[in-house]
């Protein structure tokens, strides 16, 4: 039989231990995992350069003018590769600012999407895309950094 001073002991390490591993390691007590608790607020949105902008109304130019030409390929890889990421991030920011023109963004992108996606015909897509220009030129001037439009 153990001694009382020995059930103590044992007793104490493993409430120790037990109080330890009570909490996997990396998991936080609301479920997240990793170390960090995170932030309590979500970080602030910066404006983005003009520069992001004005690459973005170039590349739906350029698909644009591949639609007017029939060019479906050319148009699909100037508004997928060159503008598509930035509207996102750029409906995120304009958001914060003006949800109107965020909305309006986001439409006209999804109208370009929903066009690629069924095969709309190059003219109809040519006029889908102008109006994502238009929209993405129209959240540039709000955001303070106005493009210049097609050359």
């Amino acid at each position: 039989m153990p001694r009382p001073r020995s059930v103590v002991t044992i007793a104490l390490a493993l409430a120790f231990v037990s109080a330890a591993c009570g909490q996997k390691a990396g998991v936080q007590r609301d479920g997240r995992v990793g170390g960090d608790p995170g932030p309590t607020e979500p970080a602030p949105i910066a404006p983005l350069p003009a520069t992001d902008a004005a690459g973005a109304v170039m590349a739906l130019c350029a698909a644009e003018a591949a639609a007017a030409t029939g060019d479906v390929e050319g148009m699909r890889s100037a508004f997928e590769d060159r503008a598509h990421a930035f509207l996102h991030q750029f409906a995120d920011t304009l958001q914060a600012t003006d949800p109107a023109i965020a909305a309006g963004l986001l439409e006209a992108k999804q109208q370009v999407e929903a066009g690629l996606a069924d095969g709309t015909p190059p003219p109809e897509m040519a006029a889908r895309l102008a109006a994502l220009r238009s929209q993405v030129e129209q959240g540039a001037a709000a955001n303070g950094t106005p493009t210049q439009g097609c050359a």
